[in-house]
């Protein structure tokens, strides 16, 4: 807006002479209004609050859940961070978020109409430990076998860590290799798993420490030290008489303590000099979670195996429920076909990139895996 100079007049008598006339004042100058400053409604609107890392990691979640269920590699792989690492036992890692990529793409190519949910649920801090179930179809090429149109199915489970960003950096999932090779055909002789059911909701559990976790964690700790000093009395004492647990690489469930003697018996005959190269721990109330890492040496007759002498090594990750001062019940996921590959890879079938139809039914067994009682890894 511009405005006009208003001229003053001067009439000062000074001496009884007349002033000389002033000069002629200037044009106006044009101004322009500074824009008035913002009220307290026009502030620019403040930055969106960043997410929590529990929202940020339940959205991860449910992006490779649907990512899977849609068979979108690119959608699953979008939660990894650029430099994510994903490992899993008996598999080569993949490393960075286009090799996590790429392996996802080829197993859709194998296996399709796939439904995916968690069954329980573990959190702390920037770590979520997930336990799942997971089923669909055998479409295509999967370990030398050729599509065989039949269902399969299993139970894994997963450790993720996430960045502050929410992204995962390291992704290390369990779940057992031979159940779906059994599923198909490839491996005669041993008894393929059920397909299992999906839960309709997951148990949700979440960090809260309590009094009761130095004795939890030393319980599980007593055990894992058992299996490396051979002391069977330590191994079973913290086991309660009606343990029931369920590993992965095994037919079935085991209950009660004479299973797990008998696998305490098998496994240090076998691998004498077994010894904990990883063991981390972590307590949530009445469940207590372990991922480990053993190594030893196949001195030992083992499922039907000679011993080998070979050097081994084998991950796995447990969870256990708690009640009193005794575990009642276990469950291992692990991949059987990390130690056979080990030591006898001539008993896990076709391999991988030699595709095939599935073996007949005169195609010579493979041995079965030992029901676990307690964590072997």
């Amino acid at each position: 807006m511009s405005f006009a100079l208003a001229a003053g007049l001067i009439g000062v008598a000074c001496g009884g002479e007349t002033p000389e006339p002033k000069p002629p004042a200037p044009p106006p100058v044009a101004t322009t209004t500074p824009p008035p400053a913002p009220t307290a409604t026009e502030a620019a609107a403040p930055a969106a609050p960043q997410k929590s890392m529990p929202e940020m990691q339940a959205e991860a979640i449910k992006v490779m859940t649907d990512g899977f269920v849609a068979g979108d590699a690119k959608k699953v792989a979008s939660i990894y961070a650029d430099d994510a690492v994903m490992m899993m036992p008996g598999m080569p890692e993949a490393k960075g978020r286009a090799a996590i990529e790429k392996d996802t793409a080829q197993f859709f190519a194998a296996v399709s109409k796939l439904k995916m949910a968690a069954t329980r649920v573990f959190t702390k801090d920037d770590t979520v430990i997930a336990e799942w179930a997971m089923n669909g179809v055998h479409t295509g090429d999967f370990m030398g076998v050729k599509a065989t149109e039949k269902p399969v199915g299993w139970h894994g489970a997963t450790l993720m860590k996430f960045n502050k960003d929410g992204k995962v950096t390291e992704d290390h999932t369990y779940f057992n290799m031979p159940t779906m090779m059994a599923q198909i055909g490839a491996i005669k002789g041993m008894k393929a798993r059920a397909v299992p059911e999906l839960p309709a909701s997951p148990e949700m559990v979440t960090f809260k420490a309590g009094d009761k976790d130095a004795a939890h964690k030393a319980l599980v700790e007593k055990m894992n030290g058992a299996m490396a000093s051979k002391k069977e009395a330590d191994f079973v004492g913290g086991l309660a008489d009606n343990i029931e647990w369920d590993d992965v690489a095994a037919p079935g469930p085991t209950k009660g303590k004479d299973g797990a003697k008998k696998y305490f018996k098998m496994f240090t005959a076998a691998f004498g000099d077994m010894k904990s190269d990883k063991q981390d721990v972590w307590v949530f109330g009445d469940y207590v979670v372990q991922e480990t890492k053993w190594t030893a040496t196949h001195k030992g007759t083992f499922m039907g195996i000679p011993a080998t002498k070979k050097p081994v090594t084998m991950h796995g990750l447990d969870v256990m429920k708690v009640e009193g001062d005794k575990i009642v019940k276990g469950w291992s996921y692990d991949n059987g076909a990390e130690l056979m590959m080990q030591i006898a890879p001539e008993k896990m079938g076709p391999k991988p990139g030699d595709a095939k139809a599935a073996p007949k039914a005169d195609a010579k067994a493979a041995p079965k895996a030992a029901a676990k009682p307690a964590p072997k890894k």
